[in-house]
């Protein structure tokens, strides 16, 4: 099942995005320009030679990189230089901060979320690898798998909660969703 968010606004002409989607959305900007995603950053807004706009940089940056003066790594944001007309995604992944198209950013995030699955599935695995007596492998790797991706889903519901401005509503989304993924499953389940 695809689900697509009907409120997204579409890449527009002449840099209209960010002004579409703060209008749409009442988000205010700490920018002086008014440039909706950026986060205002006072040195990236000090001259017109060097001039940038940059939203709000999501990274890993656990205690597990084991570099203290690391900023983090895979780190992800939307830049632009000058007027903020053509703002380009860009990621740092192997040391390099190449910009990306939508379609590569769909890509990372796809990736992503398949990544944190097997990454949850490996540390459950690791778990009952240290301690077999209090959990042993029972689990074909699908299953394991598909216990991590629940387990995933679970924890971004926690976090689509805690940023929602109304719980109530998000809860009523999912629910619907759900219910709609049900239907679905059920109508693929039956003889034809």
């Amino acid at each position: 099942m695809t689900i697509t968010d009907p409120n997204a606004p579409a890449v527009t002409p002449g840099g209209q995005l960010a002004a579409d989607t703060a209008r749409r959305h009442g988000m205010q900007s700490d920018c002086p320009d008014g440039v909706a995603w950026c986060v205002g950053e006072p040195g990236n807004h000090a001259g017109d030679d060097d001039h940038r706009h940059e939203s709000r940089e999501y990274n890993l940056t656990g205690a597990y990189l084991q570099d203290p003066g690391h900023h983090g790594i895979a780190a992800f944001q939307i830049a632009a230089w000058g007027d903020a007309s053509n703002p380009t995604l860009v990621f740092q992944g192997t040391g390099l901060w190449p910009d990306l198209t939508l379609k590569q950013g769909r890509e990372l995030q796809a990736d992503a979320v398949t990544w944190l699955v097997g990454v949850t599935a490996t540390i459950r695995r690791y778990a009952i690898a240290l301690e077999p007596s209090t959990t042993p492998f029972t689990e074909t790797e699908t299953e394991q798998e598909s216990h991590a991706a629940f387990s995933v889903a679970l924890a971004a519901l926690d976090v689509a909660l805690e940023k929602s401005p109304d719980p109530a509503r998000m809860l009523a989304a999912m629910r619907a969703v759900l219910d709609l993924a049900a239907d679905e499953y059920a109508q693929a389940e039956r003889p034809s």
